[in-house]
C-alpha cells in the first residue's frame, strides 16, 4: 500500500514517522502494512520501535504471502535481543514458513550460537 517510507522508517527506527505513516492505511490493509513495519524494524534491530508496533496490534506470528516470517528474520540475522522480544511478546517458535523452515532452523543454518542457545532453550521450557 504504501511506498518505502514505511520500510525505510522502520529500519531506521523512526518509531513516529511509522506511526505517522501507518494512520494513513486503510483498515483492509492495515495488517499488511504492519506486518512489513515489524519486519523492517526486526530487521534493523529496532527494538523500541518493535515494541510500540506490538503495543498497536502488529502479529509477530503473522506470515507475509511469500511465507516469511518474522522470528526467522531475527533468528537469521542473530539478533538475540529481537529475537527475545519476539518471543516475549509470544512468537511461535514452532512456526514454520513456506518452505517448513522454523527460526531454530534458520538460526542454525546461518550458525547464530547465541539465537540457536535461546531458541533451544526456549523450546526445552516449554
Amino acid at each position: 500500500m504504501l511506498d518505502t517510507r514505511l520500510s525505510n522508517a522502520a529500519w531506521r527506527g523512526d518509531t513516529d514517522e511509522v506511526l505517522a505513516l501507518l494512520d494513513e492505511v486503510p483498515q483492509e490493509y492495515r495488517a499488511g502494512e504492519f506486518y512489513l513495519a515489524l519486519l523492517w524494524a526486526t530487521a534493523g534491530e529496532k527494538l523500541d520501535t518493535m515494541r510500540a508496533l506490538i503495543a498497536l496490534g502488529a502479529d509477530v506470528n503473522a506470515a507475509h504471502h511469500r511465507g516469511h516470517r518474522i522470528l526467522a528474520t531475527a533468528a537469521r540475522a542473530g539478533s538475540i535481543d529481537a529475537v527475545r522480544l519476539l518471543i516475549e511478546y509470544g512468537a511461535d517458535i514452532s512456526a514454520r514458513d513456506a518452505w517448513g523452515k522454523t527460526a531454530l532452523d534458520y538460526a542454525r543454518k546461518y550458525k547464530r550460537t547465541g539465537v540457536v542457545a535461546l531458541l533451544e532453550e526456549t523450546l526445552n521450557a516449554q
